[in-house]
This record gives C-alpha cells, sequence and structure tokens, in this order.
C-alpha cells in the first residue's frame, strides 16, 4: 500500500493561521521571569503553572531574595505544581549560576549572543532542557526557534512530519528535525496554534478529524 504523503508545513502553518489568527508576542518580557514560568510548566497544567509562577513570585519578589532562601521554603508556594522540593533547588542553582556569570540574577546578555550560544547557556541550567530552553527563546527572545511539546510531538507525527514514536520522550534528532522542517516565518505563531490544535481537535485519545482545519491535509485523519 503507498504511503500517504506528509502535509506540506507551509500549508499547515497558513492553515492554522487562518483558523486562530497569529500570535501577539508580549513586545519586552522580564526574561528571568519567562525563564521561571516555563521552569515551571513542565509536568503540570497551565492552570496550575501560572498559580505557582504567581505564589512564588509573592513570596519572592526580588530574584536575589531566592539565593538565601531556604529550599523548603521556595518549595512551599511550588507544591501544588509537585517536585516542587526538586523544583525549588533547580531554580535556585541556576539563579547562583546566572550571577556568578553575569554578575547579577539576568538573562539579558543572551540578547546579544546567536541562538546557539544562548541555546547552550540556557541548557547548563539545573532543570532546563531543550523543550524549556526554546520556548523561552520563542517567547522571551522572539528567536527563530521552534519549541516542541507533547502536543507539536504528536501531531508531527501524524502529519507524517517525523515517523509514529510509540512511548517515551520526545527524541532529540526528530525534535530538531522538526524544527528545520518548519516554515521559519513567525514560528511562534506556529508554535501556539499547533498547541491549540493538539487541544481543540487533534487530541491523543479521540482526536475530532471531521471538524479538524487541517483534515484534508493530513495523511493520517479519519474520513
Amino acid at each position: 500500500m503507498k504511503k500517504k504523503a506528509s502535509a506540506p508545513p507551509d500549508q499547515v502553518d497558513q492553515r492554522l493561521l487562518d483558523h486562530y489568527g497569529r500570535y501577539a508576542a508580549e513586545p519586552a518580557p522580564n526574561l528571568v521571569d519567562e525563564l521561571l514560568w516555563f521552569m515551571l510548566s513542565t509536568r503540570t497544567t497551565v492552570t496550575t503553572c501560572e498559580l505557582v509562577f504567581q505564589e512564588f513570585k509573592a513570596a519572592f519578589p526580588k530574584q536575589e531574595s531566592v539565593l538565601t532562601a531556604s529550599l523548603e521554603a521556595l518549595a512551599q508556594p511550588l507544591r501544588p505544581s509537585g517536585f516542587s522540593m526538586r523544583r525549588a533547588s533547580d531554580i535556585q542553582k541556576s539563579w547562583q549560576l546566572l550571577k556568578e556569570r553575569f554578575g547579577s540574577i539576568t538573562l539579558e546578555p543572551l540578547r546579544t549572543m546567536t541562538v546557539q550560544e544562548a541555546e547552550a547557556c540556557l541548557v547548563a541550567l539545573p532543570g532546563v532542557g531543550i523543550k524549556v530552553a526554546r520556548c523561552f527563546l520563542q517567547f522571551g527572545l522572539l528567536a527563530p526557534v521552534f519549541a516542541v511539546d507533547t502536543h507539536i510531538w504528536r501531531i508531527s507525527q501524524r502529519l507524517g512530519w517525523i515517523p509514529d514514536q510509540k512511548g517515551g520522550a520526545p527524541k532529540q534528532k526528530l525534535v530538531d528535525a522538526i524544527q528545520a522542517l518548519v516554515p521559519l516565518n513567525d514560528r511562534l505563531s506556529l508554535h501556539v496554534n499547533m498547541i491549540f490544535l493538539g487541544r481543540d481537535f487533534c487530541t491523543a485519545s479521540a482526536p475530532d478529524c471531521a471538524q479538524c482545519p487541517l483534515a484534508d491535509l493530513c495523511p493520517t485523519a479519519c474520513r
């Protein structure tokens, strides 16, 4: 049986722009807060992430106070997200490394680095993997990278962009392949719109192919 062709990335991008629109990026986010948010976003929901982010900022409004607080104190506002002691340790160690490298707890120097240099700086921090680093680069610096979350990973397989991987975490080689494949223009909007698609139509267990805006492009859509 002849294999169906994968969905053209540029057409997917345009179809999702037509359906969801273009993402309005925040013009000048606080970079340290941006990294904190994405560090807290792993293995939890957006709602819980936002809750613990706000609670953490209320408890430690000054970045320097994170360095002198006990791990128990840092973990307290993070408890709803789970892994609170690990998260607290990662944040404190990361903030310490930033201060040692840049003289203060800042990520502003990343603005003058190449994308590769900035990504390498980020993934060297505890609790910052490639997904968190690229989310930060996309949203914080509007860099031309493409972060892959669980929705985008699943959709990329269904669209035929990468081979179907049964179980396990996203493989770095294939994550890089997705980034190389998608259009360079406004990757942030495509990232956000694919997440919306994963929540609205291309769900993990019961995809709504009949209503999906990509149904005629997707080689695995149920017709």
